[in-house]
């Protein structure tokens, strides 16, 4: 079984038996003669990360909530994507919620504080731009530092 890179926290239970040797960007191999009836509980670590921009991106971030990219979509928010306020790594507050009153609900929907208090919705980057409304993926987050590639972290993301 594949343990995601980015699931610093990945729980493994099998028949309700928790399962030791679980790290995050390996493979974890359940040997065992399976039965009738066996079954698997995988709890994966789906705290924020970011990816900091380089080049062209320099200055903004990419935040993640486990394997899902979070965007900026217009119809989700009253402010044009050159107004969303800057994020602040170790505030970010992100909850899951419903979409806002009247509008469509996308696979994944979170809610946080930018600066100066200011909600900001963000939804899966799959979803957004649905319906023609301008997206945004790249981010201004402050507070976290570039984090170097390895082959354990490809993404090069971070926690704060």
């Amino acid at each position: 079984m594949r343990i995601p890179y980015w699931s610093q926290r990945t729980q493994v239970r099998v028949n309700g038996q928790s399962v030791s040797g679980v790290a995050a960007g390996s493979y974890l191999n359940l040997r065992r003669s399976w039965k009738k009836g066996d079954f698997i509980e995988l709890r994966i670590d789906m705290r924020p990360h970011i990816w900091v921009g380089e080049k062209e991106c320099r200055g903004r971030s990419s935040l993640y909530r486990g394997p899902i990219l979070l965007t900026y979509d217009r119809r989700y928010n009253d402010m044009d994507p050159d107004q969303v306020p800057a994020l602040m790594a170790n505030k970010l507050g992100l909850r899951t919620v419903r979409s806002p009153a009247g509008t469509p609900e996308p696979m994944v929907m979170t809610k946080l504080k930018g600066a100066h208090g200011k909600t900001v919705y963000l939804c899966d980057f799959a979803s957004a731009g649905e319906g023609g409304s301008p997206y945004l993926s790249w981010l201004h987050v402050k507070g976290m530092e570039k984090v170097r590639y390895s082959r354990a972290n490809p993404l090069r993301s971070g926690r704060p």
